[in-house]
């Protein structure tokens, strides 16, 4: 069991970050806005700034439409999502290479 950990522990967190960034099941299987994923709303958030910009929304000036930080938005949906990865990576990575040290050949 002591040399199955550091695999457990990878294997543990590739599912877990796998489902941090699906957002799918979400979107099939939650109505309600107040259940939805930390990836289910930067999605939503994404596509009403893209539904903003397209002009599907009346009644707006079109100048106020341009000045919208679509850029600034897309890259904070992009540090949200990564910001697991990288909190727990650091309390995972003693496990990764005490996996790599036992592995190793020695002689």
């Amino acid at each position: 069991m002591p040399m199955s950990l550091p695999i457990v522990a990878t294997i543990g967190l590739m599912i877990g970050l796998g489902y941090w960034n699906n957002w799918t099941n979400g979107l099939y299987y939650i109505t309600d806005h107040d259940l939805y994923s930390v990836q289910q709303l930067l999605t939503e958030m994404v596509r009403n700034m893209q539904a903003l910009q397209s002009g599907e929304m009346t009644g707006l000036d079109p100048t106020a439409v341009k000045n919208l930080p679509s850029t600034s938005l897309r890259m904070a949906t992009a540090v949200m999502s990564v910001l697991p990865a990288l909190l727990l990576y650091p309390a995972f990575q003693k496990y990764f290479v005490k996996g790599i040290t036992v592995g190793a050949v020695k002689g």
